[in-house]
């Protein structure tokens, strides 16, 4: 399975992709929009995660919702999860089916490989 970290930080990202990478899965990690949405274009990438919280680095300007939005627009079938600090935010309950996943920061190892394999399978099934 091929996954897409978006995070703009670069020691989370740097620590996900090796957490990732360590539990058996290929990983990308990006830390903007723009770089998300050329990993996905390319058509390697089978599940993203993204960081709700996405500091602007490049001309795109988007958080994690806005980059859903325009993945959803690519390929509606690709599952996204989403890692927020606060799964009540407000961005997230105005679009409540926009991500597959929410998950809560901090967020265990077991959880995420949960949440990857729950939306991978779950995607290849109904295609």
């Amino acid at each position: 399975m091929q996954i897409l970290v978006v995070e703009h930080h670069p020691n989370v990202r740097a620590l996900l992709g090796e957490v990732l990478t360590f539990a058996g899965h290929s990983c990308v990690a990006v830390a903007d929009g723009s770089a998300a949405l050329r990993a996905i274009d390319a058509g390697t990438v089978d599940i993203v995660l993204t960081d709700l919280e996405l500091r602007v680095t490049d001309a795109l300007l988007c958080d994690g919702v806005m980059l859903a939005q325009l993945i959803r627009r690519r390929t509606p079938d690709l599952p996204i999860l989403c890692l927020a600090h606060d799964p009540d935010d407000n961005r997230l309950t105005a679009h409540p089916t926009l991500f597959d996943a929410v998950l809560a920061k901090p967020c265990s190892l077991t959880t995420l490989c949960a949440a990857f394999e729950t939306h991978a399978t779950a995607t290849s099934l109904a295609a």
